[in-house]
């Protein structure tokens, strides 16, 4: 869902929840982490999202991916085009990871 802020200057907003998918039932999800771009790369650079599963990022506008990741959950990227003043909700839902795991 995309918004046009009153205030055209500002930067865009990318705001919204993650949950869990497990088993077709929803789960709460907490301290999610949400990168933008190579963010996953620079430590401390991160979002986590809040008890909620909420999130909100500023960014300037341009191309941008998004990525929501935890561990033992399925990371999800999202491309998003933003423009200047642009307020966009962008929820994640993550699917449990069943891979096996390697020594």
């Amino acid at each position: 869902m995309r918004f046009r802020r009153k205030d055209t200057t500002k930067q865009a907003i990318v705001a919204g929840h993650i949950d869990m998918l497990q088993n077709g039932r929803i789960f709460e999800t907490e301290a999610v982490s949400v990168c933008v771009d190579q963010e996953c790369a620079i430590k401390g650079a991160i979002t986590i999202s809040n008890s909620g599963g909420y999130y909100l990022r500023e960014l300037p506008p341009g191309p941008h991916q998004i990525l929501a990741t935890f561990i033992g959950l399925l990371p999800s990227v999202a491309k998003l085009q933003l423009a200047q003043g642009d307020s966009v909700r962008l929820n994640f839902h993550l699917r449990t990871d069943m891979r096996p795991t390697t020594n």
